[in-house]
Parts: C-alpha cells; sequence; structure tokens
C-alpha cells in the first residue's frame, strides 16, 4: 500500500518496492524466461497480507473480529487461490504464472508481511504505513482514534526480522534452492504473533498525551467521511479490517526466527518520530 524497484543480483530478483505494479510483475517475468535450466531465474517477490482483508472490505465489517486464519503449510492451497478482489492478487497471480510456465527455468517466491514496522535500516524511507499513518492522523486530529470496536486482529512483524527472511531466502536462491522450496511451494508468510488493533489504538493516544501532543487519551470514532488525505483513503481497511496469517514454512526451513520487539513496544519510538515530522517535536 510506489514505484518499482528490484534488486538484480546475478540471476536472482527481489522486488520488494511495489506489491501492485502489474507492469512490473509482468517486465520481471518476460525477463526471467529468457534463462535456461541450468541457469534459472530466481524471483523473490514481496507482497502483503492486504491480500486477506476481502470479507472486511466487502461487508464493511471494520472493527470487528474475524476468527479467519491462513497459514503457508498446509494452507497453500487458499493462498494460490485467494479472489479476485483481493488486494495483491493481480501481481501475485502474474509472478506465479510465471514460473508455472517452465519451473526448470523460473523458480519463485511470494513473501507476503503483514503490518511491517520498527526502523528500517536503508538510506532513505525508513518507516512503513498502518501504525505510523495512525500516529500521524491522531496528532493531526488531535484526538485518539477508535475504528468500530477495535476488536480486529492482524499479524505483525519487524521490519528486520522481515529482511532476515528475504536474506535467507536469497541465500537459498544463490545456492540453488536451498532448504527453501519454489513455485507451487513457494509462499511464506512473514509473522512474529497477532495483536488487537484497539490495543495499538489505545497505546497511540496514550503515548501521544503523555507527550502533550493531544489534550486526553479519549478515542474517539473514525469514519468514511473522515478518511484522510495522507490515509490515502485507505485508512479503515488500514485500521479495521482483520488478517491472520501464520509463518511456518520459513520457520521450519530456514530456521527463520524473528526476534526483535513487538509492535506494541514500538509504539512510543513511533509517535515521536510522526511527532518530529510534522515538526511538533525536536
Amino acid at each position: 500500500m510506489s514505484t518499482p524497484n528490484c534488486i538484480l543480483i546475478c540471476t536472482d530478483i527481489i522486488e520488494i518496492a511495489d506489491c501492485d505494479h502489474v507492469g512490473a510483475a509482468k517486465a520481471i517475468a518476460k525477463g526471467a524466461a529468457h534463462h535456461t535450466s541450468d541457469r534459472p531465474c530466481w524471483v523473490i517477490h514481496a507482497s502483503g497480507t492486504a491480500s486477506f482483508i476481502f470479507e472486511d472490505t466487502r461487508e464493511k465489517t471494520y472493527g470487528t473480529e474475524r476468527t479467519k486464519e491462513y497459514n503457508d503449510w498446509d494452507g497453500l492451497d487458499e493462498l494460490f487461490n485467494l479472489p479476485d478482489d483481493a488486494f495483491h492478487i493481480d501481481v501475485e497471480r502474474t509472478i506465479i504464472a510465471a514460473g508455472r510456465v517452465d519451473p526448470q527455468r523460473i523458480k519463485t517466491a511470494i513473501v507476503s508481511p503483514p503490518t511491517v514496522y520498527g526502523p528500517g535500516r536503508g538510506p532513505t524511507k525508513q518507516t512503513s504505513i498502518q501504525a505510523y499513518f495512525l500516529a500521524k492522523a491522531v496528532l493531526q486530529r488531535k484526538k485518539g482514534i477508535i475504528i468500530g470496536e477495535g476488536k480486529n486482529v492482524w499479524s505483525q512483524v519487524h521490519v528486520q526480522d522481515l529482511s532476515d527472511l528475504l536474506l535467507s531466502l536469497a541465500e537459498a536462491a544463490a545456492a540453488g534452492g536451498g532448504n527453501a522450496t519454489w513455485n507451487d511451494e513457494g509462499y511464506y508468510l512473514s509473522e512474529n504473533g497477532w495483536y488487537v488493533w484497539g490495543d495499538i489504538e489505545r497505546a497511540i493516544a496514550q503515548a501521544a498525551y503523555e507527550k502533550k501532543y493531544i489534550p486526553t487519551t479519549e478515542l474517539t470514532p473514525f469514519s468514511e467521511d473522515e478518511e484522510l488525505g495522507d490515509t490515502l483513503g485507505y485508512g479503515l481497511l488500514m485500521w479495521g479490517s482483520n488478517s491472520r496469517g501464520t509463518s511456518i514454512r520459513a520457520k521450519k526451513l530456514l530456521e527463520w526466527n524473528p526476534t526483535r520487539p513487538s509492535m506494541l513496544e514500538e509504539i512510543p519510538g513511533i509517535v515521536e518520530g510522526e511527532a518530529r515530522a510534522l515538526g511538533l517535536a525536536e
């Protein structure tokens, strides 16, 4: 939820900048098709588990809990057959189809993170979207936000844990596939637990109040009529939907072990960072 930017490493492509750019995905597939079975192209595509929120977007059940859970071990059939109105699905299908044309020449893996948070280690953009946009909206309106009952649930992953997973897959590709699975078994959810959005909404209001950026910890409703420009029109979707996924494949096959702090622990820093960006703090 950006312009495409791929990292080309010999015969490996890691596409991480835009999970909705179909043109970029088609270009990657076209280029990969020129490879041979003795020198295959390894394509690692970063998608996102907003693809799981289609029931909430259809029924506008924002702020309510859904118990549906996806997993990447015995639930691959569901992941590869999400409905047409799921977010990110067109790009995922383009990448998957490329690998199915000739799986000996094109090896694909989808990495699908949920809510990403934590400080990035790159030279430019070092923040993500969901919790950061919420903190910014709270600071701008000077009131806490609650979506419906605030009972909806998402999975979470620290950006540095996510980068560890991407690195592990890239290393597996460089080793000829390694212990990773690819193509029709190449779908990796990346999470380190679940959280309830109401807890995050309360924590952001509390952190902003303690720093005297807002006058009260009271949470007030946020509706479609109030969509702020910087939410890109997705505020209710970002903060009011459900997206539960369990990462099994990377932990079993790649010994991926996410260890960074939870998003709840990062909230004070997220609020302070957004306050600085708005000129409210030094």
